[in-house]
């Protein structure tokens, strides 16, 4: 299971399968910034990423609705050596 199944665009294996969706949901899709943003009814969203020469760099799921619980497995902070004492760190949140 990817991070892609988990809001429903499922089988994607491999850079061809990820491609092929992107493919599909590109006629839908509108432009925000330098993303094309591909939304389903669902909650579900693809955002792509496209450079200046119209090439797509990034493929980042993501779900737009209201959460029904969250797991919460790890968090550390000031985990990273950046130089900066402000408290930042980090969650893995699912």
């Amino acid at each position: 299971m990817s991070h892609y199944d988990t809001i429903g665009f499922t089988g994607i294996t491999s850079k061809e399968t990820l491609s092929a969706l992107i493919n599909q949901v590109s006629p839908h899709a509108q432009m925000i910034g330098d993303y094309a943003v591909y939304r389903d009814a669902s909650g579900a969203e693809l955002w792509v990423g496209i450079n200046q020469d119209n090439e797509f760099f990034s493929a980042e799921p993501y779900f737009s609705g209201c959460l029904q619980s969250v797991w919460i497995s790890h968090v550390a902070a000031n985990q990273y050596d950046d130089g900066f004492d402000d408290g930042t760190g980090f969650a893995h949140v699912w």
